[in-house]
């Protein structure tokens, strides 16, 4: 990853490129910061245990129990239920980052007696989704069993952004630039967008350039429109340029090169420039977003569609 982000701030240093205006594509990105835990409130049984995550950030998460007899939780939020007292016990389970706490208080109910005339599985909340077959070899489904995966999986353990979306993130910096990477879940429209964003520094000014695209089909069988907008500002002067394209998700790869239909160039860069800078970007892009679905789901894009891509 280290070496992709090099690799694009050279090439966008040597670029002349920068906003006059804010970009409501950037604004959409930026939505996806929040630190947040993927539960404030979880009921298991004496025995059971379930995962706590965090997003949001890439810092050191200190996982603590306020009473180790009731729960326990380990370094990586594992938490496991020890004693319910005679019903229930709840206790909560922090998870402190720079300072900051986040809690989610955890009951711990007596263990479940299966009878069958009383069946009583619908006593407590198992909202445990996040952990559904996250464990299986994607490999062996298809892509449209992953993708349904990952959109639940967004859907459960993703925050909401300002647009009401679910939320899942992956930000990095590199010599003081910023780099975000978010996959956006609309489950009104069924639709995953793809989102990359990195704002760097340059020589007289600053550069941000936002990549998004769209996945329609419920199985990733069609073509895909990747866009991106890049904006400059450099010794008090604004410069920009929109680009779209076409993908076809069976045969793209990380070193495919594609043309970029421009849909807007205030830029000073020649069509050369911009056709090299736009596949940097792309390539960045997916890099990131393979880089969610491994961290998150042992996913890769290859097992949503992306046959080709290695």
């Amino acid at each position: 990853m280290k070496k992709l982000l090099r690799t694009l701030a050279i090439v966008l240093c040597l670029s002349m490129i920068t906003p006059t205006a804010a970009n409501p594509l950037v604004e959409k990105v930026e939505a996806a910061t929040k630190i947040k835990l993927n539960y404030k409130t979880k009921t298991i049984y004496e025995g059971q245990s379930f995962r706590l995550k965090i997003s949001g950030t890439k810092k050191k998460v200190k996982w603590s129990s306020a009473n180790k007899k009731i729960a326990t939780v380990s370094s990586k939020g594992l938490v496991k239920g020890k004693d319910s007292g005679k019903t229930k016990r709840t206790v909560k389970i922090t998870a402190t980052v720079s300072g900051k706490k986040y809690v989610c208080k955890v009951t711990v109910k007596a263990p479940k007696v299966d009878t069958d005339d009383n069946d009583d599985s619908d006593d407590y909340d198992d909202d445990s989704s996040d952990d559904s077959d996250i464990s299986d070899n994607p490999s062996q489904r298809s892509a449209a069993e992953n993708i349904a995966i990952l959109k639940d999986y967004i859907q459960h353990n993703g925050y909401t952004n300002t647009y009401g979306n679910k939320v899942i993130n992956y930000k990095d910096r590199y010599n003081g630039d910023e780099y975000l990477f978010a996959i956006v879940y609309e489950k009104s429209t069924d639709i995953l967008t793809f989102l990359a964003s990195a704002d760097m520094k340059v020589s007289g000014g600053t550069t941000e350039c936002v990549t998004t695209m769209d996945m329609v089909s419920a199985d990733n069988s069609a073509v895909l429109y990747p866009e991106h907008i890049c904006v400059l500002t450099s010794y008090g002067y604004g410069d920009a340029f929109s680009a779209s394209a076409q993908i076809n998700p069976g045969t793209y790869t990380a070193d495919s090169d594609i043309y970029f239909h421009l849909m807007s160039d205030d830029s000073i860069l020649n069509e050369s420039d911009i056709q090299s800078l736009s596949n940097t970007l792309m390539r960045f892009a997916f890099v990131g977003w393979n880089h969610i679905l491994v961290q998150n789901l042992n996913m890769s894009l290859k097992d949503i569609g992306f046959v080709s891509y290695e």
